[in-house]
């Protein structure tokens, strides 16, 4: 009851409070731009001509060797080749260290669940260790019971199977 008590008056203290703020007066109209001279143009300064000197070149003779199709060809042939073992071979240092750093990953796990399990070891016996060294408490002597007086079975329905009624509980209406 206090709870509500003390809730109910934080309430009524915070509408209170918004109740008793001034409203926030209404703003002022804004006053309109005054228009910008626009700049003056400037004058255009003279720009130097640009003097590229270009020597023209000599005409080129082309000779075209047939046995240099065939050098250019096999050139090729030998790069491209020494490309895919380049590749070959990086692909294989790379999968040598991802199995290396595998293996040591591995290795560090573990390494970690031995120790994790001697920790949890070393924690389970220590528990067990000092709730045997725990003295018990000394339990207050027990009251002498009373005789219980005899109890008599319930009847039970033959139809039903459940401990019979009073006519008072039909009466009523529990089941």
């Amino acid at each position: 009851m206090k709870r509500i008590t003390l809730a109910m008056s934080m309430l009524v203290a915070a509408v209170t409070t918004v109740v008793a703020q001034d409203p926030t007066p209404p703003a002022r109209p804004a006053r309109p731009a005054e228009p910008t001279p626009a700049p003056a143009p400037r004058a255009v300064r003279p720009v130097r001509p640009m003097r590229i000197d270009i020597d023209p070149m000599p005409p080129m003779s082309i000779d075209i060797d047939v046995h240099d199709f065939d050098l250019l060809r096999d050139n090729a042939r030998d790069l491209a080749r020494a490309q895919a073992d380049l590749a070959r071979e990086a692909s294989r240092i790379d999968v040598e260290q991802i199995r290396e750093q595998a293996r040591e990953a591995s290795r560090l796990a573990m390494e970690d669940m031995r120790f994790n399990i001697d920790i949890h070891e070393a924690t389970r016996l220590g528990e067990d260790m000092a709730h045997a060294l725990r003295p018990l408490a000394a339990m207050a002597p027990m009251a002498p019971l009373a005789p219980m007086e005899v109890m008599t079975p319930m009847p039970v329905t033959a139809i039903t199977g459940r401990p019979a009624l009073s006519r008072c509980a039909l009466a009523v209406g529990l089941p």
